[in-house]
C-alpha cells in the first residue's frame, strides 16, 4: 500500500520554517538588546572582544537551539504523518457522491474534499444512532414507548420518588372490545384504531406524562408527582376523549372505548405490585361493564372524597 510521502516533507517544511524565524527573530532582538546596553552601533567593527563573544556564544546557542527544533520537528512529523496516513489509507475507497476517492496522491483540495465527506459520513452515522435508539425505545405501529423502555423509565422514576418520599400515578387502559373489530373490519382497522387511540391518548395528556403501548390493545400511562384522585381525574378525561373520537376507516366510522384501572406508587411499595394493582383494577373494570375508570389504590390508603 503506497505512503503519502508529499505529506511529511509540506509539514516538515512548515514546521521548520515555523521554527528557524523564531530563532532568528528572538536572536536578532537578544542581539541588539546586548549591543544596545553597551552603546555599541549595530554593524560596528570596533566592538568589545569580550561582547563579541557574547555575542558568539548567543548565537551558538541559537543555532543549537534551531537544531533541536529541527530535530522536534522531525518527530513531530513522524507521530503526525503516521497517524494521518493511518486515515487515508483507511479512507483510501471512501466514496463522495458514489465516486470513489483515489487518496494515494492527495492535494490539498483533495484532503480538504476528504474531510468534507468524512465529515458528511459522521453525520449520517449520528443520524443513524439517533434512529436506531429511537426505534429501541418505540412501538413501531403506535411510535408510543415500547414496553421495554418505559419499564426503564418506571425505575428511574421510582428512585427519584423514593429520594423525594414522593409518589406517581399509574394508569393502564384497554380499548373496548378491540378483538371484535379485528374479526368484524379486519387487522387494517384494528392497526388504525391503535394509532388513533394512541394519538388521542398522547394528545389528552400533560406534556411530561409517559405513555407506552404496555401490549395489544392496552397503555400504560404514568403521572410523575400525581395523587390517586389527580389521577383519577386523568383517567376520566381519557376516557372521554375516547369516547367522543371517531375513527374513519373506508366507508364508515368506527367508534371506541376505554376502561381503566388506576393506582397509585410511592413509598416503600414494589413496582410490579403496583403494576399488578392498576392491571387488577383495570380487569375489575372490564367485569364492570366497560367503559369506566376503577381505582385501586394502595393498601392502607383511603380515596378522599
Amino acid at each position: 500500500m503506497k505512503k503519502h510521502r508529499s505529506l511529511p516533507v509540506i509539514i516538515f517544511a512548515a514546521l521548520l520554517i515555523v521554527s528557524t524565524t523564531i530563532v532568528f527573530v528572538v536572536g536578532g532582538v537578544l542581539i541588539a538588546t546586548e549591543m544596545s546596553h553597551q552603546n555599541i552601533p549595530l554593524g560596528s567593527a570596533g566592538a568589545d572582544p569580550i561582547i563579541n563573544q557574547r555575542i558568539t556564544l548567543l548565537l551558538g546557542l541559537l543555532i543549537g537551539v534551531l537544531g533541536l527544533a529541527a530535530l522536534v520537528s522531525y518527530f513531530i512529523v513522524r507521530k503526525i504523518s503516521g497517524q494521518l496516513n493511518l486515515f487515508l489509507d483507511d479512507m483510501r475507497t471512501f466514496a463522495l457522491d458514489n465516486k470513489p476517492i483515489d487518496t494515494s496522491r492527495l492535494d490539498i483540495k483533495e484532503l480538504y474534499t476528504l474531510g468534507q465527506t468524512a465529515n458528511r459520513f459522521s453525520q449520517q452515522r449520528a443520524l443513524m444512532l439517533r434512529e436506531l435508539q429511537r426505534l429501541s425505545q418505540r412501538d413501531p405501529l403506535t411510535d408510543l414507548y415500547n414496553r421495554r423502555h418505559i419499564s426503564e423509565i418506571l425505575v428511574l422514576e421510582e428512585a427519584r420518588c423514593k429520594r423525594k418520599q414522593g409518589g406517581f400515578g399509574l394508569i393502564i387502559c384497554d380499548i373496548d372490545f378491540f378483538k371484535a373489530i379485528n374479526d368484524s373490519l379486519g387487522h387494517d382497522a384494528g392497526d388504525v384504531v391503535l394509532r388513533q387511540v394512541a394519538q388521542s391518548l398522547k394528545n389528552t395528556l400533560r406534556k411530561h406524562d409517559y405513555i407506552a403501548r404496555w401490549g395489544g390493545e392496552e397503555f400504560l400511562i404514568m403521572l410523575p408527582d400525581a395523587n390517586l384522585n389527580a389521577s383519577k381525574c386523568v383517567a376520566e378525561k381519557l376516557c372521554e376523549a375516547i369516547g367522543n373520537l371517531h375513527i374513519p376507516y373506508k366507508d364508515q366510522m368506527v367508534n371506541v372505548t376505554i376502561t381503566c384501572g388506576v393506582t397509585l406508587h410511592g413509598g416503600e411499595m414494589e413496582l410490579m405490585e403496583s403494576i399488578d394493582r392498576a392491571d387488577k383494577a383495570l380487569y375489575d373494570g372490564k367485569r364492570g361493564g366497560r367503559n369506566r375508570v376503577v381505582i385501586k389504590p394502595p393498601v392502607g390508603l383511603a380515596v378522599a372524597s
